[in-house]
């Protein structure tokens, strides 16, 4: 059993470290109880999470990512919001699809594996629009 939090401080850390125009806040549930998880797969997770965010601001605007311990269902529940021009309505049902992209460079493979490692992990990950502009990614993961 691991914390997440440390996984996610040290990769916000990279990207604090380079991405000069990145304002990266992050809001973590002292409460959240550690997990069990593989520390390289979630690692991978927030660096594909980030990437995707800091790509759709163009390197620069604000990133919050948020954990929150639902103790009802007992999960670890995580946002990744950023203030990007949003998921279009078309594209919903595809971001986590293989190959699928809006970039010219880029495998679409980000998200599919972001996907793959969340459900071995016995999670959910679902996307959406955060208000009042961007997209915000929430997965969760059993405690």
């Amino acid at each position: 059993r691991q914390s997440l939090h440390d996984v996610i401080r040290e990769v916000a850390t990279l990207y604090r470290e380079a991405q000069k125009d990145l304002e990266l806040i992050l809001d973590l549930d002292d409460d959240l109880p550690s997990l069990n998880f593989d520390r390289e797969q979630l690692r991978r997770v927030c660096v594909n999470l980030f990437d995707t965010a800091v790509q759709a601001m163009n390197q620069k605007g604000r990133l919050w990512v948020v954990t929150k311990y639902d103790t009802k269902r007992r999960r670890a529940v995580v946002t990744v919001a950023d203030e990007g021009p949003g998921i279009a309505p078309e594209d919903q049902e595809r971001l986590f699809v293989p190959y699928f992209t809006r970039k010219k460079t880029g495998t679409g493979l980000g998200l599919a594996i972001v996907r793959r490692i969340i459900m071995d992990h016995e999670g959910q990950i679902q996307a959406g629009n955060n208000q009042p502009r961007g997209a915000v990614f929430t997965f969760d993961l059993p405690v």
